[in-house]
């Protein structure tokens, strides 16, 4: 009995002794932050701030480049069109030979941008384009516009023949001509005006 209780105390003495070293291999110290170390500080991340911001300023890194500039300012015109605000500036001063390209259906439900606007069906502007002055005048009731004119602005329903008219002249040598994108469906809704369906 003695022999068995010496080898039992010995085994559990040898158990003893292999935990407390694959402990002491397993174990990992952990050390709490004290409080003062947690607490956020304004005066060294103001510094942070401020290095990052001076680093930032010295480095080589360029602001982003937009495809388009912003502006607070509506949009007037530009070598291709005429817009909204454009086309009322030309109209107070009267510097611009506007022609609706509009069926003449279209003007006598709803009524023109401006009185007496010379109508060009749009399938008619070649044709009316080469005609003489004479006979443009005879038939159109307006001057025959100058290929050297600058003030020359199409306009229709929704911008769509317009801009074929005004590539049409264009094409005629009429190099500075424009239209007006924002059509009749714009300028009907600004001053609420009828206007059809789209």
């Amino acid at each position: 009995m003695a022999t068995v209780s010496l080898f039992r105390a010995a085994t559990a003495a040898r158990f003893s002794n292999t935990v407390t070293r694959t402990r002491s291999l397993f174990s990992v110290t952990v050390t709490q932050p004290s409080r003062q170390s947690r607490e956020f500080h304004p005066v060294s991340s103001n510094k942070a701030l401020l290095k990052w911001q001076t680093d930032l300023q010295t480095s080589n890194l360029k602001a982003p480049v937009f495809s388009r500039p912003f502006s607070t300012e509506a949009q007037i015109e530009d070598e291709d069109n005429v817009y909204y605000e454009g086309l009322v500036r030309r109209i107070r001063s009267g510097d611009m030979q506007m022609i609706d390209v509009r069926d003449l259906s279209e003007l006598e439900e709803f009524g023109t941008i401006i009185p007496n606007v010379c109508h060009i069906p749009v399938l008619q502007v070649e044709a009316a384009l080469k005609l003489s002055d004479e006979d443009f005048k005879a038939k159109y009731g307006h001057p025959k516009p100058k290929k050297t004119d600058e003030n020359i602005v199409f306009s229709c329903k929704k911008g769509i023949r317009s801009l074929t008219a005004r590539n049409t002249a264009r094409d005629m040598g009429f190099k500075k001509a424009r239209h007006y994108p924002g059509a009749w469906m714009e300028w009907a809704r600004m001053n609420n005006l009828p206007s059809p369906k789209e």
